[in-house]
């Protein structure tokens, strides 16, 4: 699960994640990406749960439960 664009921007510099296409993958909150070829992790995307996005509503308690919702039964 990536918390903010920044984390999200990050993951293009390292090997691990080569698989995917950075030129679809775009970053927005709950967007999901399976794993490109089953041995690469799957993308789950948030805005990170900082005061400037919590006190304007950009990111609501229910959004963010929704997240970790979805993470879970993603992993099961």
């Amino acid at each position: 699960m990536l918390l903010g664009k920044l984390a999200f921007d990050g993951l293009r510099a390292l090997p691990a994640f080569a698989a995917y296409n950075w030129r679809e993958t775009r970053f927005g909150h709950g967007l999901f990406y399976p794993s490109p070829d089953g041995r690469t992790p799957w993308l789950l995307c948030s805005y990170h749960p900082s005061l400037q996005n919590t006190q304007t509503g950009k990111l609501t308690r229910e959004m963010f439960a929704e997240i970790w919702q979805r993470a879970k039964a993603e992993l099961h």
